[in-house]
């Protein structure tokens, strides 16, 4: 927040009252269920010395975890200590983490004896002289104390670091500059400034899938992204490279799965939406119309940024491509087979490079009207219905799931809010619960729709839906007397039930004998 701002904030129960954290009782009148209102405003901020402890399981640069306890019988160091002042205050609110991309300017001196005085250490002679650092962030080109240092930083922002005296100096080296004997006894100082970053994220945290930020767009992250489901308007292109190659500038990072040196490689174009539409492609979010790694990228970009995606398994069953009805699909699995004469082989990475060129903001639900609310509500119900019809029974159940939490987050409704508002509810659970059985995901359907019968237990409909998930566990006894249920309540559906529960008999009948089966087989 800038100073001066005042703005409010919503808290829902299950971050407020009803939090498992939560030890206290809601103050007198408020209910454990209420949304918590908070007037926040922003008086004052102020630049001070930050502590930072860096522990030694989190440090080490070669992908290995550190020892912890004792080792060989004695007590290990206490983890190294750095303290940071910020001498001018960064831009925006994001720092540099892991595989970010950063360039800085740094240089570094070695401690007076006497140490550091009550505004911090005295700086003497410079070991390493001011210079400019390109790197990834945590790939092990900066000391692990010095990095994590680096990774509080925003851009723009100065600060000085001191590092404590101790035996752990004595395997820094900084830009080819080792500390010398001095700078361990008596501790040393970084004068730091982040220039830039490029965000650089392995988007799944698996390796196989990462987004370089290529071209700055118009907004803020995450709150300009299109997080949630919407129309989006794009453009992109994919190529087919060798595995590893992709992201320029010989940056790589630490876990080796992407090497940013593309030198050799000769990757080519094979498909491009201006090429194939001569326009931006239209298409809504959540729906499996591109491969998951593309989907997702767009969903971290901002309206007008370019980026780059580079997918290190071009057949990756569920990042890649996974139908051949998605844009690009043909032309890429016949490209990996004039490739390899195999397109299953894995040896191959697809890089996209796309645009974010606009996209439909979703309804806000903390702010939006509720009928403008219950609009947005329809039609992702409707379109889980669509991948429902198609198919697509994650893609349906991703979208049922986020209407019902919608709704369910609603609160301070009148009778008649309330009962438009349940009866979406209701019609939405009922189709997940049906996406749930077809997955065959029935104890989670069981689930779903008993939440509907605790509210309505009249509910004939979700009677008969759970009726089928018994049927498919074997408990005939609660299938019958749901259909029963449900006959009673709608004669209408008698006829239905009737053939139902000839069904459920004729499976209990056939479990009963398979049973038999198994039973004199295992005794001879």
């Amino acid at each position: 927040m800038p100073i001066g701002e005042r703005c409010l904030v919503r808290v829902q129960p299950t971050y407020a009252y009803l939090h498992p954290s939560c030890a206290r009782p809601p103050p007198l009148g408020v209910d454990v269920e209420d949304d918590i209102w908070l007037d926040v405003e922003s008086v004052r901020a102020s630049s001070c010395a930050t502590r930072i402890r860096i522990d030694a399981t989190r440090t080490r640069t070669d992908g290995a975890r550190g020892q912890t306890g004792d080792k060989d019988g004695y007590p290990q160091e206490p983890p190294p200590v750095v303290h940071k002042t910020v001498t001018r205050e960064g831009e925006g609110w994001e720092s540099p983490r892991p595989p970010f991309e950063v360039v800085l300017e740094l240089v570094g001196r070695v401690c007076a004896p006497a140490g550091p005085n009550e505004e911090g250490p005295n700086a003497s002679s410079v070991f390493a002289p001011r210079t400019r650092v390109r790197c990834v962030s945590g790939d092990g080109t900066l000391p692990a104390p010095l990095s994590a240092a680096v990774d509080t930083m925003r851009v723009g922002e100065r600060s000085t670091v001191w590092c404590e005296p101790g035996a752990y100096l004595e395997d820094f080296v900084v830009c080819n500059r080792r500390v010398p004997a001095a700078g361990v006894a008596a501790g040393v100082e970084f004068e730091l400034a982040l220039e830039s970053m490029v965000h650089v994220r392995d988007l799944f945290g698996d390796g196989v899938v990462f987004k370089r930020r290529e071209k700055e767009g118009a907004g803020e992250f995450p709150a300009d992204c299109p997080v949630h489901d919407c129309a989006c308007s794009v453009h992109f292109s994919v190529r087919v490279c060798p595995s590893g190659g992709g992201f320029s500038g010989g940056f790589s990072d630490t876990a080796g799965a992407i090497n940013y040196d593309t030198a050799g490689a000769d990757p080519t174009v094979v498909y491009d939406t201006r090429d194939a539409l001569g326009e931006p492609l239209q298409f809504q979010l959540g729906c499996g119309t591109l491969p998951e790694a593309l989907e997702t990228s767009f969903r971290l970009a901002v309206p007008g940024e370019v980026f780059r995606v580079v997918l290190n398994d071009a057949t990756h069953p569920r990042h890649g491509y996974v139908g051949g009805d998605q844009p690009g699909a043909s032309a890429v699995f016949a490209a990996l087979a004039e490739f390899t004469g195999d397109p299953k082989e894995s040896s191959l990475a697809l890089e996209f490079v796309a645009e974010l060129v606009s996209f439909d903001r979703p309804v806000n639900w903390h702010r939006a009207s509720l009928s403008a609310m219950l609009d947005e509500a329809r039609k992702l119900k409707d379109e889980g219905n669509e991948l429902l019809a198609g198919g697509k029974l994650a893609l349906a159940r991703s979208k049922y799931e986020k209407t019902v939490r919608n709704l369910e987050g609603l609160r301070g409704l009148d009778p008649a809010e309330h009962e438009a508002v349940y009866d979406l509810r209701r019609k939405t659970t009922l189709n997940l619960a049906a996406a749930l059985q077809r997955s065959g995901e029935h104890a989670a359907a069981i689930a779903r729709l008993e939440k509907l019968l605790d509210e309505d237990p009249d509910d004939a409909k979700a009677l008969w839906r759970r009726s089928v998930s018994f049927l498919a566990t074997h408990e005939h006894a609660a299938a019958r007397s749901d259909l029963s249920r449900c006959a009673e309540i709608d004669p209408s559906t008698a006829e239905e039930v009737r053939a139902q529960l000839r069904k459920v008999e004729r499976r209990e009948i056939e479990g009963a004998a398979r049973e038999r089966a198994v039973a004199e087989k295992a005794l001879g």
